[in-house]
């Protein structure tokens, strides 16, 4: 017979605490309690030792998995027989994808895996017969019948069984070790497999209770909000409110925690200490940090990496003297032109790092490579080999979180390494997809203190007890839960044995048992819901319209951050004396924008350049300038040039376009197509340059991507003009700059010039009368330019009839001076000189304005 304990006898009286007194009562004198988590058990445990002044017995208080395997392993032990190898979900799921991998190898992924393994553990629970004709009916369910079929025949081969297996051989026992009594605690209802398990106790005179909950004597309410915001704002100050009279511990409960997890955590960080909250959610290992990048160590190719992967690496703090090298790793990344590939070669990688970062590129050059083929035992030390040899978990001291998740991931290894006898030989790719699945599938949650607050899902919050709880998102998507029937068991099964999520009526009586459990746990609790969510209209769960209105107090200033008043300059001097980095640069940012100067040429930020295919528009445009440069380094004259024949021309353009593809193309970074049509570029760009240079009057190259400084103001800057010519018929100078694309206006007529270059190197000598942008874009050449009176240089406007030279000259000089003066001031105001500046701009989120 099954009894249910209550306390309906102290109605008047019943609190938590009675219930707890009298469950702790039961434990003194000997009964055995067992639980449907292992976290259930551990609170009981904890909260059975806190009760009594003076040391007491551990008490009995297992889960349900725990009681099933001792009893098992003791009958086993004491009968020197020996015992099935009892699979772990970890084995079961290795075998699962192997099956599947025979029939559906494309569709296989780790949901799918979980979803059949989940199935396979109901059927048991539920006494499925897998024989039955309803499995015939769907082409899914006879898939499965078939899949189940494999997997047991699997398990006869191994000598092995599953857990719901186990209790099979355990109600098959003759003379069971049995506890005299047991209480069944925290359970809604039994499965069928379970009730069997009870009548089997009941045979072996073991007095067997299942435990319920008392009438609730707590205050309950309901909540509705206005929104998700103002739901959060009535918990908060609930919350405050609580911790302010003492009362702890507070249960906050999360219906949809999972896809809120990470807002949540932010949220509550903002408003309480790290000291005052915890929450209860188990998360893939792989979520965190210290296991992703070991993970990503273990996969790591010696052939070619993705940018991706190089980027993890170099900037991993779980590798050797990454704390030694950090500056030399991050500038690395920053700037290297390395980085612009997708894909990296690793001896490339291993070469450059040996330049700017030795330490990381020593340890990369002593990795040991992998064999083809290989036993899991030996993979399992190829792998802790591999994490030894990078230096991992690396040098900084671990907090206790840290060191929980490395001791779980070393368990990982252990798990990994006892599917030994499910297989011979892996290929590396089987093996480290083996374990990557082990890593993925395992759900950890660190230990941390006991905290008065705590954050739970429903299923942690279950069977949990407290003061006080808050139930969040109460609506009736929730609560009860929606139907969700198994895909690969029949629908006429799972309603004739009312299997979880195929029976409304069931689901609402497990709702309800679950409302009188949080009432019955907790001296208050309040259930709330924001009325619109995202636009969308919620109604209350039909569980909590009947209770009365819960009035959230109005929040305190308190509860607000303090602000302060701060009165911005944006202005902050450069006291360094010495040449300032960034060249025209700096002029042009200053123009556009003071506050970009600031960011770029006083915090040295820069934005990662991405990784794109061949080469970046920067680059191209790089290789445009060099290209310019040798072939004028070639010929050092207009005449040079006429004397060569156009086959001459074109033989000497191919020469000097295949030296300055040699490097990209020697490092991958080009393959064949792209090395020929960044080469058929380059071409069409030079014969056009070619054809309008012959046009011009006589002239000769007097300098080449020449350096100069330059002071401006308070600044001295350096500069590099891209070609300096000398007119043999005036005499005179002109300064050509090559361009990609044409600035949309000329410098010469802006108040602040954006493209202060030309100007800049107008001011380097007098004789300097002509000032060209020459495009080079799109197989064309287009110059665009300004000269003095009396130039004859082609295709270039010459100033107005009432302007003059030395004036401009002027103008431009007191223009430029004026910039440089107000960066040296350390003006650094948000104040772009056109809002479509902002739209490009790598600082928009640093400097947050709106335009």
């Amino acid at each position: 017979m099954l009894f249910k304990l209550s306390l309906d006898k102290l109605s008047q009286t019943a609190t938590i605490s009675f219930y707890m007194d009298d469950l702790l009562s039961w434990l003194d004198q000997g009964a055995t309690i067992i639980t449907p988590t292992t976290r259930l058990a551990q609170e009981i445990h904890h909260f059975y030792l806190q009760s009594w002044s003076k040391p007491r017995p551990a008490p009995t208080c297992v889960s349900y998995t725990t009681f099933i395997r001792d009893i098992y392993h003791t009958h086993y032990t004491a009968q020197n027989k020996a015992c099935f190898y009892v699979l772990s979900a970890h084995h079961r799921r290795f075998i699962w994808r192997n099956i599947l991998q025979k029939s559906i190898p494309q569709n296989l992924n780790v949901s799918l895996i979980k979803e059949i393994d989940e199935t396979w553990r109901h059927a048991q629970q539920w006494l499925i017969d897998f024989n039955h004709p309803d499995f015939l009916l769907t082409t899914q369910t006879a898939q499965y019948q078939q899949w189940v079929q494999a997997f047991t025949h699997q398990l006869h081969q191994i000598n092995a069984l599953t857990f719901e297996q186990m209790i099979e051989h355990v109600l098959a026992i003759q003379n069971p070790r049995l506890p005299k009594q047991l209480i069944w605690y925290g359970f809604d209802e039994l499965t069928p497999l379970q009730t069997l398990l009870h009548q089997f106790l009941l045979k072996h005179h073991t007095y067997s209770w299942q435990a319920t909950p008392p009438a609730s004597q707590s205050s309950t309410w309901q909540c509705m909000t206005k929104d998700e915001y103002t739901e959060r704002e009535a918990l908060l100050v609930w919350l405050k409110d609580l911790r302010h009279q003492g009362i702890q511990p507070i249960n906050v409960v999360i219906p949809d925690l999972t896809q809120q997890f990470a807002g949540l955590k932010r949220w509550f960080s903002q408003h309480f200490k790290e000291a005052e909250f915890t929450f209860f959610h188990a998360q893939p290992l792989d979520t965190y940090p210290l296991v992703a990048h070991a993970l990503h160590y273990l996969k790591l190719s010696k052939h070619t990496l993705s940018h991706h992967k190089v980027n993890l690496l170099v900037s991993s703090p779980y590798i050797k003297h990454a704390d030694v090298e950090f500056l030399a790793r991050a500038e690395f990344l920053q700037h290297h032109a390395l980085m612009e590939s997708p894909f990296i070669s690793f001896v490339h990688l291993v070469q450059e790092l040996t330049m700017h970062a030795p330490l990381l590129a020593e340890v990369l050059q002593n990795l040991t490579a992998y064999p083809a083929y290989a036993s899991i035992n030996e993979w399992v030390t190829l792998f802790l080999e591999r994490l030894e040899q990078l230096g991992f978990p690396g040098e900084q001291a671990f907090s206790s979180v840290q060191y929980q998740i490395y001791q779980r991931l070393q368990t990982v290894f252990n798990e990994f390494q006892s599917l030994h006898f499910l297989t011979s030989k892996l290929s590396f790719k089987e093996a480290i997809a083996t374990l990557e699945n082990l890593i993925q599938t395992t759900l950890f949650q660190p230990q941390t203190l006991q905290t008065p607050i705590q954050i739970m899902s429903l299923s942690e919050a279950n069977n949990g007890f407290g003061q006080a709880m808050w139930v969040m998102n109460m609506t009736d998507d929730n609560v009860p839960r929606k139907l969700k029937p198994l895909t690969f068991i029949p629908f006429s099964l799972q309603k004739k044995y009312g299997m979880p999520y195929a029976l409304i009526e069931q689901e609402l009586i497990q709702a309800q048992n679950m409302l009188k459990r949080f009432a019955s746990f907790n001296q208050q609790c309040v259930f709330s819901y924001a009325k619109l969510t995202a636009e969308k209209l919620n109604l209350p769960s039909p569980l909590i319209r009947h209770l009365p209105n819960f009035i959230p107090k109005p929040g305190h200033k308190s509860l607000q951050p303090a602000l302060e008043t701060y009165q911005e300059t944006y202005q902050y001097p450069l006291t360094d004396q010495k040449t300032t980095k960034g060249g025209t640069r700096l002029l042009a940012n200053q123009a556009m924008c003071p506050f970009k100067a600031f960011a770029a040429h006083r915090l040295h930020l820069s934005k990662p350049k991405p990784p794109i295919d061949g080469l970046s528009f920067a680059k191209r445009g790089q290789l445009m300038h060099k290209a310019m440069e040798l072939i004028w380094r070639t010929l050092p004259n207009q005449a040079a040039l006429n004397a060569l024949s156009a086959s001459a021309i074109t033989a000497l353009i191919t020469q000097i376009i295949e030296r300055v593809l040699a490097p990209f193309k020697a490092q991958k970074i080009l393959t064949d197509t792209l090395y020929e049509v960044e080469a058929a570029r380059l071409s069409r760009l030079m014969h056009a340059a070619i054809i309008w240079e012959k046009t011009r009057p006589p002239f000769k190259i007097k300098a080449l991507e020449a350096q100069s400084v330059i002071d401006v103001g308070a600044l001295q800057l350096n500069v590099r003009l891209d070609r300096l010519d000398v007119c043999l018929t005036t005499g005179k100078y002109l300064i050509i700059d090559y361009k990609s694309t044409l600035p949309t206006t000329m410098p010469w007529r802006e108040i602040r010039p954006k493209e202060p270059q030309l100007l800049l190197y107008a001011l380097l000598d007098n004789r300097i009368e002509t000032l060209l942008f020459a495009e080079l874009n799109a197989g064309s050449f287009t110059p665009k330019g300004l000269c003095n009176h009396g130039n004859i240089d082609t295709d270039i406007t010459s100033i107005k009839k009432d302007e003059n030279w030395a004036n401009l000259r002027d103008t431009w000089q007191q223009s430029l001076t004026k910039l440089a003066h107000e960066f040296k001031a350390g003006v650094c105001r948000p104040e772009p000189t056109q809002s479509t500046l902002c739209q490009s701009c790598e600082f928009k989120s640093l400097c947050r304005i709106t335009t």
